[in-house]
C-alpha cells in the first residue's frame, strides 16, 4: 500500500499491478484500460465516471465480471477503494450491484458491516430515502443512482433496512467505536442504547465517503437510549432544571476515518463524537414550551443546546433563568425595546445552559447560560434593498463570573438555506439555526447604520455596505460596526493624489439616546509595503482613523516604519514616480511620522464620489545622530519632500552621507569624510522633487541637499544630489553627486622664483557614483543630459557643474564626468563663463556591481549589524596614485607658469606646475614643482603646508651657435627612486648628446635592485671616405634596464636614431626630459635580470643617401635583437634645389627568442614625395614569423603574415599582428586637379590578397570631371585560381547659374569588372545611367580542378620544377589502388632525391670534433649513447610511424591523435583523407633493446593541410568578401610532422674480469692451535610463548605475572601455591619479589629500604593497559 495524493490530499492505492487474471475492470473514461482485461469504460460527465475519475488509479477492480445469475460482484482485494473501506471492518464484504449483464451500469455500491454490529450500508434508492428521506414536495432520493453526486466528490450510503438487524450497545462501547480516547461519566457508560431497523422518520443512519478530502469516511449511527436510563438522565438534569421533561431521548454515535501516513506506512487515523439529542419541554410560570435539546457530556459537565421555535417565550423564559440564577434580569427587555430599535420584531431562538456535573454525574448544578436572540433591526436598511436587516442578540451568564449590563450581537448573514443541507455529514437539527425571518439581508449599509443619522459623502474606497457588523446594547447608547475590505480604485481614472488602499477596515458608529449626538469612525490598519526593488524590504504599519463629521471626511494616522521605502505606496504607480523616488529616499530612518489624508469632491471624480484630495506627512527623520524635521505634500499631482536640520550632536559629512544613501561601503576622501558638521551652528535641507528639463516640461527625478559648514569665519556649502531618470527601470539605482568648493590656496614664497599665488580661479571637489548602468557599452558617470538636469535645479544656479567637454559631437548621451572622485580647476573668461581648464579623476568608481552591493548589504542587514559596522572604518587607498595634468599658460614678469597638474594622495594634495624664469640667454625650470597641501578641510586656508615638492631643475643656455641644455632630476614613487641627467651642447655644425640614469627599484612582490643606463650621441661630420662621410655615432648600455623597441611609425624618434636638430634651448630641454623619463612615456625604464647595449652610426653617401641605423641587443632573462634604421634618399641630391624624389623610410627589425617572433617593419615618412613637393608617398610593410620559443604562443607557432600597404578592407587584423599604412599617393596638382591612388598586397597562410584605388579630380570654375578605378584581388594558393573585382568610373558636370534659375548638367559612365582564373574569365557591367548590361567572356567559373598526390607532394616541398611523372599521373584525384597498382605507383613515387621529405636534427647527446669543428652535410654523427636523441621531422605530415628491423619485424609504434589529414589542394574532405606513414629501418645488433618513440606536433598552414570547403574556395563562389579567408582565426592546425627517437637506456658494459668481492680480499687466514668454542644457543624456555587469541586475556594474563611472578621451585614449599587461599598466594609472591630485591641489595650494598617497593607499583598496575602498544609476550 502507498499514499499518493490526488484532488483533496493523499489517498490510499495499491500497490500490485492491474494484470488480468480473471477480473473485472470498470474505468474512467479518461484512463487507458489495460490490453487483455474484461473491461469498462463508463461514459463520460457522469457522476460514477467523475468518481472513479478522482479515485488515484481510475479504476474499480472485481473479483469476477457480472453474470444473470450474480448481478452482485465483490470488489478485488487489489481494488485501492476497497482497502480503504476496510480499514472500517476488516471482516466487512464491499460489493457492486449491476443492472445486467449487457449494459453492465452500476446501481449501488453495498458495504456489509460486520463488526461491532451486523449492519448494511447501500447506496441503493430504497436505502437513501431510508436514510434521509425525500426533499421539501418530492418523491424518490436526492442522491443519483448509484449513490454519487454529479461531481462525484462525494459517494453516499444509507442504511438498508431490510439487511441490517437490530443493534444494541452500550455508551462506553459507542465510545469505543468511534475512538473516543476519553472515557463517558461512569454514570453513563453501562446506559444501553438500540438501533432499530425501522424507524417512522429519517434518522441519517448513513455512511460518507469523499475521495477529495483524503479518503475521509464517515459513519452516523443514531441510537434510542433505553426508557430506563432515559428516566435516570431526566433525574439528573431536572435536579437544576426544575420543570424541564424528556419526551424521547436518542444517542448519536459518529466515526470518522481519514488517510494519513505513519514511519512512510498508510494507516486510517479516526475520530469522532457522542452526543445526545432529545425532543423535550419546559414548564415555566405553567406555560410549557417544547423544543429540541442536543446535549454533549462530558466527565464533569453536561452541555445543553435547546432549540425553540416559539414567539412570545422571551419573557417567560427570562423570569425562569432569572429564578434558576438568582439574579436581576429586568433590564434586558427594555434595553432590547429602547429607541424603538427591533419593534415587536425580537424571538428567543437558542438557549445554551452549562450543567456542573458532581456526585459522578448524578448531581447536577447550573454553571452558566446564554440567549440567542433573532432581532429584526430597524437601522443599516438599504436604500434600493427592501431586504430586512436581522441581528443575532446574545447575552451570557456565568455563575461567579462578571455580570454583564450590555446585549451584544452580529448580523446574522452567515446561515444555510439549501434544501439538501440535510444529507451532509455534519448535519445536526441542534446545530443547524436559522432565521425565522425570510430573505434576511446579507449586508448591513453604513449610510444607515448609526439612529437618526445619514452618513453622507462616503470615500469610494469604502464600502458603503458591510457583510460583517456587530452591534452592542446598553442604557445609554448603542454602539453599532463591523470590518469590510476596501475597495479598489478605478486604475483608468486620473486622481490628484495617489489613492490609499486601506485593507481591511474597521466601521465604528454610535449614537446616545440622552445627548442625541452620533459619532462615525473608520479605523485602519494599512501594511505599506516598499518596492520589490528597495533594498530594506520592512513593512511599515499605517494606524489611525478617518473622522466623519458632517459630510467632511479625513483621514489621521501615524506611520511607524524604519525606513523612507515605506512611503512608496504614496506615489503614482500608474507613472511609477514611486519607482524613480525610491531609490533617492530609500535607506532615510524614520523616527515619527503623521498623516493628514484629505477626502473630497473633485472635477477629476465622476459625479457622486469621494476620493483623496491631498495629503500632508509631517515628522522627524534620524540621519545618524541628527534629526531632521520632515515634510511630505501631495496635492494637484504636485509632490514635495523637504527635510531640515533640527536637533542633534555633531557628527561628521561622511556619516550623514552613509545613512542617507545606506551605504556603510562609502568610499569618499578623508578631508570630506572626516568634516564635522555641527548643530548648532551649521545646516542640512534637504529637497526631492521632480525635476525640470529644458523645454520647461518635467525632467528627472532629484534628491537635492544643501549642508552649510561653518569651518571658521565663513560658510562652505556643500550640494548632495542624486538623479533618477524618468525612463530608467524602477530596479536601477540613483546616480549621486557631492559638488563642494575648495577655497583660498595658500601662497608660497619659492626661493630665485619668488611668491607664488592660486594661479586660478576656483577648485571644486566632486564626487560622482553611478550604478545605474544605463549604458553597458559605456563608462559609469554623468552625461550632458545629466548635467542638464542638474544645472536646471535653482540650488545650482550660482555655481553650476562645469565638466570639460571633450567630446566631438554634442549628444545627449555623451559621458561627461566619470564615476569617481573628481577635483576640477575651473577658469573664469572676461564675461565670467566658467570653463573647466583640468578634471582630475583620482579614484575611480570600482568595478563591484550595484546588485552585488545591494545583496551584501541585504544579507548585513538581516543578520542585524549593518548600521553598528557603517562605524568601522576600513582603511582603503583614498586615490588610484594616477595624476593629471593640461596645458596651462600664465606669465607674470620673468616667471611664467605652465602644464598645471593635480595629484592627491595620502591626503595630501599636490598642486604643480612647471615654473620658469628667463633673464637674458638663461633659463631656469623647475620640474615636478608641486605644492602640497595635507587636505583636514574644505577651507584650503586653514590646511597644513607642507615643503614644496620639487624632481629637478633644468638650464639652458642660447647664443648662437651655441646652445647649451642640461637637466637634473630626482623622483621618487612607490616603486622607484632614481637620479637622472643629461646634457646636450650643440656649436654647429656639431651636436652632442648624453644622459645617464641611476635608480632603486623596489617592485611589488619582489627584492629590489639597482638599475643604470647611459646614452650617447654625437652628430656632426666625423670621418669623409671616398663615397660617404659619418656623420654621426651613437651607442649606450644599461644594467638591469629596458630599451621600449619602437614601432616603425615611432623610429623618427628613437633617441639613437633621432636626426631633429635643436632649435632652441626650449627643444633641447623637451629632449633631455623624453630620455630621463622612467615612466611609461619614456625610452628606458628599470628591470630586472635584463641588461642592453647598442651602438650605431649615421652614414651619408654619394650626397643622395643617407642611412642613420643602430644595433640594439637585450639579454638577461631573455634574448632580444634590433636593428632599427632611417633611409633618406633625395634625387638627385639633397643639396638640390630641385629634387625629383624625396624619400624617408624608417626600418625595424626584432627578433625575440623568448616570445618567438621576427619583426621587419617599415614605414615611409609623409614628408616623402616623388616628381613634386606636392606629390606625397605613404605606406608602409611587414613581415612578421613566428616560431617556438618558451613563451611563444603556440596557437600562433609556425604562423606567419607578409603586408605591403595593409590588408584588404574586410580582413579583420588579429591583435599583434602589424598593419601597415596603405601605399598610396597624393598629389595636388595646383587648385583644379588632384591625383590620388592607393594600393596593398598581402600574404596570409590562408590566402593571398591585393588591390588599389585610383582618383582623378578636375574642377574648374562650372565645369567637373573625375575619374575613379579600384581594383580588389583574392587569390587561393593551390590550385592557384583568383577571383578579383575592378570598377572604373568616368563623369563630368557643368553647373550654370542664371539669376535665380540654376542649371545642372552631368554625365557619367561606369563600368565593373569581375575576372577569374585560370583559365581566365569574367564579366563586365556597364552602367550608362540610362541603361545597364552585363558582358561575360572566358570560360565557366567551375573549371579548375583538383591537383594530384604528386603535384600536393611538389607543392609541400616547394619544388621549383614539376617532376617528370607528375604528367603521367595526370590529373586523377586520390583513389584506392588496385591490386597490383600499389608497387608501380610507389616505384614512380619513390624516384624522388633522398631525403628531400624529411629532415634530421639531434636533440641531445651530439658530440663534437675539437680538433675538426666543421660539419659536412650528410656527415655521420658521433653521439653519447645513453643520452642521445634526434628528431625526424616530415614535411609531409604523417598518420602513424614505426620503427622496423632489417626484417621488417616491427619494433615500436606511434599515432597521431591530432585526427585525419587532408589536403585542401586536392580538395579532400570528410571521410576522403589522406594516409600518410612514416617507416623507419634500423639496423642494429639484435640484444640492443628497443629505441623509444614519441609523436612531434607543428602547426602546418590551413591553406594547405585544412578540410576543403566550397566556401572557402574563390574559384566555387563569386563573392570576393569570403568572411573565412579573411579571418586568421585556425590560420594553423596542429599536426604530427615527425617522430623524436630517444636512444634505449643504457646498459653495463660485457668484461671479462671476474667480480672483485672487497669483503674478501681483506680476510686473512689465522693458524691457531685451538679453534673456536661451539655456539652455545640459547634455552628455548627463554623463547616467546604462542598469545592468546583474545587480546584482552593476553593483557590480563601478563599484568597477572608482572603483578603476582610464579617461580618454578618445586622443592621450595615456601613458594608453592597449590592448595592455598589467594590472599596466601599474593603473600608469597610480594615475599619473593622483596627477596629477589633484598638479594640484590645485599650484593650491591643498596640501602635494604629498597625491599619496600619491590612489589609493583600502584600508578603501573593501574595503567598497565597504556604503557604498551600491544600486549607484551611471555615466555614459555
Amino acid at each position: 500500500m502507498a499514499i499518493l495524493t490526488g484532488e483533496g490530499g493523499p489517498v490510499l492505492v495499491a500497490s500490485s499491478s492491474l494484470e488480468a487474471n480473471g477480473k473485472f475492470k470498470i474505468y474512467s473514461s479518461r484512463a487507458t484500460p489495460d490490453p487483455g482485461d474484461e473491461t469498462k469504460v463508463l461514459e463520460e460527465g457522469t457522476g460514477i465516471d467523475n468518481f472513479v475519475t478522482i479515485l488515484t488509479k481510475q479504476v474499480l477492480i472485481l473479483k469476477t465480471p457480472p453474470t444473470n445469475s450474480n448481478l452482485v460482484v465483490p470488489f478485488d482485494a487489489t481494488d485501492d477503494l476497497s482497502t480503504w473501506m476496510h480499514f472500517l471492518d476488516p471482516t466487512a464484504d464491499f460489493s457492486l450491484t449491476f443492472d445486467n449483464i449487457t449494459d453492465r451500469n452500476i446501481q449501488s455500491f453495498e458495504f456489509h458491516l460486520t463488526k461491532p454490529w451486523d449492519l448494511t450500508f447501500s447506496s441503493s434508492t430504497e436505502a437513501l430515502l431510508f436514510s434521509f428521506g425525500p426533499g421539501v414536495g418530492l418523491e424518490g432520493s436526492r442522491v443519483p443512482s448509484p449513490g454519487v453526486t454529479e461531481e462525484g466528490k462525494m459517494l453516499y450510503f444509507g442504511l438498508d433496512p431490510k439487511r441490517s438487524h437490530t443493534a444494541t450497545s452500550s455508551i462506553k462501547e459507542l465510545f469505543d467505536f468511534a475512538g473516543i480516547r476519553s472515557s463517558p461519566p461512569s454514570v453513563l457508560a453501562d446506559w444501553k442504547v438500540s438501533l432499530e431497523e425501522e424507524n417512522s422518520v429519517p434518522k441519517h443512519n448513513a455512511l460518507w465517503f469523499s475521495p477529495v478530502n483524503y479518503y475521509q469516511s464517515i459513519v452516523r449511527l443514531q441510537f434510542g437510549l433505553d426508557a430506563t436510563n432515559t428516566a435516570q438522565f431526566q433525574d439528573f438534569i431536572a435536579d437544576s432544571l426544575p420543570s424541564f421533561n424528556f419526551e424521547g431521548v436518542d444517542v448519536i454515535c459518529k466515526k470518522v476515518l481519514t488517510s494519513a501516513k505513519s514511519n512512510g506506512k498508510p494507516i486510517a487515523v479516526d475520530s469522532g463524537e457522542v452526543l445526545v439529542q432529545a425532543k423535550c419541554s419546559i414548564t415555566p410560570k405553567g406555560k410549557e414550551l417544547k423544543m429540541t435539546a442536543g446535549i454533549s457530556f462530558y466527565s464533569r459537565r453536561y452541555d445543553l443546546t435547546l432549540i425553540l421555535d416559539s414567539d412570545d417565550a422571551l419573557g417567560v423564559i427570562l423570569e425562569w433563568l432569572a429564578e434558576l440564577a438568582g439574579v436581576d434580569m429586568s433590564f434586558i427587555q427594555p434595553l432590547l425595546d429602547n429607541g424603538g430599535l427591533f419593534g415587536e420584531n425580537l424571538f428567543l431562538r437558542q438557549i445554551k445552559i452549562s450543567l456542573e456535573a458532581t456526585s459522578g454525574g448524578k448531581k447536577t448544578k447550573l454553571a452558566s447560560f446564554s440567549l440567542d436572540i433573532e432581532a429584526k433591526a430597524t437601522i443599516g436598511k438599504a436604500k434600493d434593498k427592501p431586504d430586512p436587516v436581522v441581528f443575532l442578540l446574545n447575552y451570557s451568564w456565568r455563575a461567579n463570573g462578571a455580570k454583564w449590563g450590555s446585549v451584544k450581537g452580529s448580523l446574522w448573514n452567515y446561515f444555510d438555506l439549501s434544501s439538501d443541507r440535510d444529507l451532509r455529514p455534519g448535519y445536526e437539527l441542534t446545530s443547524n439555526l436559522v432565521p425565522r425571518t425570510t430573505n434576511a439581508a446579507k449586508t448591513l449599509s453604513i449610510v444607515s447604520m448609526i439612529p437618526n443619522v445619514t452618513v453622507e459623502n462616503v470615500p469610494e474606497n469604502i464600502p458603503t455596505e458591510i457583510s460583517r457588523a456587530y452591534i452592542v446594547l446598553n442604557q445609554d447608547s448603542v454602539a453599532v460596526g463591523g470590518t469590510v475590505q476596501s475597495k479598489d480604485f478605478d486604475s483608468s481614472k486620473e486622481y490628484s493624489v495617489p489613492q490609499l488602499d486601506l485593507g481591511v477596515i474597521s466601521i465604528d458608529g454610535s449614537y446616545s439616546w440622552q445627548t442625541k449626538k452620533s459619532m462615525l469612525s473608520v479605523g485602519i490598519m494599512v501594511e505599506m509595503k516598499p518596492s520589490v526593488y528597495s533594498t530594506h524590504q520592512e513593512t511599515a504599519v499605517l494606524a489611525g482613523s478617518i473622522e466623519y463629521n458632517s459630510g467632511v471626511w479625513s483621514l489621521r494616522a501615524s506611520l511607524n516604519g524604519l525606513y523612507l521605502s515605506t512611503l512608496y505606496e504614496f506615489f503614482d504607480k500608474s507613472s511609477g514616480e514611486g519607482d524613480h523616488v525610491m531609490p533617492l529616499i530609500e535607506a532615510i530612518e524614520v523616527e515619527s511620522m503623521d498623516l493628514i489624508y484629505n477626502y473630497k469632491k473633485t472635477e477629476a471624480s465622476p459625479p457622486g464620489t469621494v476620493s483623496g484630495s491631498d495629503f500632508t506627512f509631517d515628522g522627524s527623520l534620524k540621519v545618524d545622530v541628527l534629526q531632521l524635521k520632515f515634510n511630505f505634500k501631495y496635492e494637484n499631482r504636485v509632490w514635495k519632500i523637504w527635510a531640515s536640520l533640527a536637533a542633534g550632536s555633531p557628527t561628521t559629512i561622511g556619516k550623514i552621507m552613509r545613512n542617507i544613501l545606506g551605504d556603510r561601503d562609502l568610499d569618499i576622501p578623508g578631508f570630506l569624510d572626516d568634516a564635522t558638521l555641527s548643530p548648532d551652528k551649521d545646516k542640512i535641507e534637504l529637497v526631492v522633487e521632480k525635476g525640470l528639463a529644458e523645454n520647461g516640461g518635467s525632467g528627472a527625478f532629484q534628491f537635492m541637499t544643501t549642508l552649510t559648514v561653518t569651518p571658521g569665519d565663513f560658510q562652505i556649502t556643500l550640494t548632495f544630489a542624486q538623479l533618477h531618470g524618468k525612463d530608467w527601470p524602477a530596479n536601477s539605482p540613483s546616480k549621486r553627486l557631492v559638488k563642494v568648493a575648495l577655497t583660498g590656496v595658500p601662497a608660497v614664497d619659492i626661493p630665485l622664483v619668488g611668491n607664488i599665488t592660486q594661479p586660478f580661479d576656483e577648485m571644486y571637489y566632486m564626487w560622482i557614483q553611478d550604478s545605474s548602468n544605463q549604458k553597458k557599452s559605456q563608462m559609469p558617470g554623468l552625461t550632458r543630459q545629466d548635467i542638464t538636469d542638474l544645472n536646471l535645479n535653482p540650488i545650482m544656479k550660482d555655481h553650476p557643474l562645469v565638466a570639460k567637454d571633450k567630446a566631438k559631437s554634442q549628444a545627449k548621451d555623451d559621458l561627461l564626468l566619470e564615476a569617481g572622485s573628481h577635483l576640477a580647476i575651473i577658469m573664469k573668461d572676461e564675461k565670467g563663463v566658467r570653463e573647466c581648464l583640468l578634471d582630475y579623476d583620482f579614484k575611480r568608481q570600482g568595478v563591484q556591481s550595484r546588485a552585488m552591493k545591494k545583496d551584501k548589504k541585504r544579507q548585513m542587514i538581516e543578520a542585524g549589524h549593518y548600521l553598528a559596522a557603517a562605524g568601522e572604518k576600513e582603511e582603503k587607498p583614498d586615490s588610484d596614485g594616477t595624476n593629471s595634468s593640461a596645458p596651462f599658460k600664465k606669465k607674470s614678469g620673468p616667471l611664467s607658469i605652465s602644464n598645471i597638474g593635480l595629484k592627491y594622495e595620502n591626503k595630501v594634495l599636490h598642486i604643480s606646475f612647471n615654473a620658469t624664469m628667463e633673464l637674458g640667454p638663461v633659463g631656469l625650470s623647475l620640474l615636478g614643482f608641486s605644492l602640497n597641501l595635507k587636505l583636514t578641510s574644505f577651507d584650503l586656508k586653514q590646511v597644513q603646508i607642507l615643503p614644496p615638492s620639487l624632481e629637478g631643475f633644468a638650464v639652458a643656455f642660447e647664443r648662437k651657435p651655441l646652445t647649451i641644455a642640461g637637466i637634473i632630476r630626482h623622483g621618487q614613487t612607490s616603486t622607484l627612486n632614481y637620479y637622472a641627467g643629461g646634457l646636450i651642447v650643440g656649436w654647429t655644425p656639431y651636436q652632442l648628446e648624453a644622459a645617464g640614469f641611476y635608480g632603486e627599484a623596489k617592485p611589488s612582490g619582489s627584492a629590489p635592485f639597482t638599475s643604470v643606463f647611459v646614452f650617447a650621441r654625437l652628430d656632426g661630420p666625423l670621418i669623409t671616405l671616398e663615397f660617404a662621410e659619418i656623420s654621426g655615432v651613437t651607442g649606450g648600455f644599461g644594467y638591469k634596464s629596458e630599451v621600449r623597441v619602437p614601432t616603425a611609425a615611432e623610429i623618427t624618434n628613437f633617441p639613437f636614431i633621432d636626426q631633429s636638430q635643436l632649435g632652441s634651448a626650449e627643444s633641447a630641454l623637451d629632449t633631455l626630459e623624453k630620455l630621463t623619463d622612467p615612466g611609461a612615456g619614456g625610452w628606458f625604464t628599470p628591470h630586472d635580470d635584463t641588461y642592453w647595449a647598442a651602438a650605431g652610426m649615421k652614414i651619408d653617401a654619394f650626397q643622395m643617401i643617407s642611412l642613420d641605423a643602430v644595433v640594439v641587443v637585450q639579454f638577461g632573462e631573455a634574448i632580444k635583437l634590433g636593428i632599427f634604421g632611417v633611409a633618406l634618399v633625395d634625387i638627385p641630391n639633397s643639396g638640390s634645389g630641385f629634387k625629383l624624389a624625396h624619400v624617408e623610410l624608417g626600418i625595424a627589425v626584432v627578433v625575440d627568442f623568448d616570445f618567438g617572433i621576427v619583426k621587419a617593419e617599415a614605414q615611409l615618412s609623409p614628408k616623402s614625395y616623388i616628381l613634386d613637393p606636392n606629390c606625397h608617398l605613404t605606406g608602409g610593410f611587414a613581415l612578421y614569423y613566428w616560431f617556438d620559443a618558451p613563451h611563444a604562443d603556440h596557437d600562433n607557432v609556425g604562423n606567419f603574415v607578409f603586408s605591403l600597404g595593409g590588408y584588404h578592407q574586410a580582413f579583420k587584423v588579429p591583435a599583434g599582428w602589424p598593419n601597415p599604412e596603405r601605399l598610396a599617393i597624393s598629389w595636388n596638382l595646383g587648385s583644379n586637379l588632384s591625383i590620388a591612388g592607393e594600393a596593398y598586397f598581402a600574404i596570409t597562410p590562408k590566402v593571398c590578397m591585393g588591390g588599389g584605388r585610383l582618383r582623378a579630380s578636375f574642377s574648374a570654375g562650372p565645369v567637373a570631371a573625375w575619374f575613379d578605378a579600384f581594383a580588389n584581388f583574392l587569390i587561393n594558393y593551390k590550385p592557384f585560381h583568383f577571383y578579383s573585382e575592378a570598377g572604373i568610373c568616368v563623369g563630368v558636370s557643368f553647373n550654370l547659374d542664371i539669376l535665380f534659375i540654376h542649371i545642372h548638367i552631368s554625365a557619367e559612365l561606369s563600368a565593373d569588372l569581375y575576372l577569374w582564373g585560370p583559365p581566365l574569365a569574367g564579366k563586365v557591367h556597364v552602367d550608362i545611367k540610362v541603361a545597364q548590361f552585363d558582358i561575360s567572356f572566358g570560360g565557366s567559373r567551375d573549371t579548375t580542378r583538383a591537383i594530384n598526390l604528386d603535384e600536393f607532394y611538389e607543392l609541400v616541398l616547394q619544388s621549383s620544377s614539376k617532376s617528370s611523372q607528375a604528367a603521367a599521373l595526370g590529373d586523377s584525384k586520390v583513389r584506392e589502388l588496385a591490386e597490383g597498382e600499389e608497387e608501380a605507383y610507389i616505384s614512380k613515387f619513390n624516384r624522388k632525391p633522398d631525403n628531400q621529405g624529411h629532415t634530421f636534427l639531434a636533440q641531445s647527446g651530439l658530440l663534437n670534433d675539437s680538433s675538426n669543428p666543421s660539419r659536412g652535410k650528410n656527415a655521420p654523427w658521433v653521439v653519447r649513447g645513453g643520452t642521445f636523441s634526434f628528431l625526424l621531422g616530415c614535411k609531409m605530415v604523417i598518420d602513424d610511424a614505426k620503427l622496423v628491423d632489417d626484417d621488417k619485424e616491427e619494433l615500436g609504434s606511434v599515432s597521431s591523435k591530432a585526427g585525419a589529414i587532408y589536403a585542401k589542394p586536392m580538395r579532400l574532405a570528410g571521410s576522403d583523407h589522406l594516409d600518410s606513414n612514416l617507416v623507419v629501418n634500423i639496423t642494429q645488433p639484435e640484444e640492443t633493446k628497443i629505441w623509444r618513440m614519441s609523436q612531434d606536433y607543428k602547426s602546418v598552414p590551413t591553406g594547405l593541410w585544412a578540410e576543403y570547403r566550397d566556401r572557402d574556395d574563390p574559384s566555387a563562389g563569386n563573392n570576393n568578401n569570403i568572411d573565412d579567408l579573411l579571418k586568421v582565426d585556425n590560420s594553423g592546425i596542429q599536426l604530427m610532422s615527425g617522430v623524436l627517437f630517444m636512444a634505449p637506456p643504457p646498459v653495463m658494459s660485457q668484461d671479462r674480469l671476474p667480480v672483485f668481492n672487497i669483503m674478501d680480499a681483506t680476510l686473512q687466514e689465522i693458524d691457531a692451535e685451538k679453534g673456536f668454542p661451539a655456539i652455545e644457543y640459547s634455552n628455548s624456555d627463554w623463547e616467546p610463548d604462542q598469545p592468546t587469541t583474545d587480546p584482552s586475556k593476553q593483557w590480563a594474563a601478563v599484568q597477572d605475572k608482572w603483578k603476582t611472578p610464579g617461580w618454578d621451585s618445586d622443592d621450595d614449599d615456601d613458594f608453592s601455591t597449590e592448595g592455598s587461599p589467594e590472599a596466601a598466594v599474593e603473600e608469597d609472591a610480594r615475599d619473593v619479589q622483596k627477596q629477589f630485591v633484598q638479594s640484590w641489595a645485599e650484593a650491591f650494598q643498596w640501602d635494604s629500604a629498597l625491599s619496600a617497593i619491590a612489589k609493583m607499583p600502584r600508578m603501573l598496575d593501574k595503567r598497565f593497559n597504556e604503557l604498551f602498544v600491544a600486549a607484551p609476550m611471555m615466555t614459555k
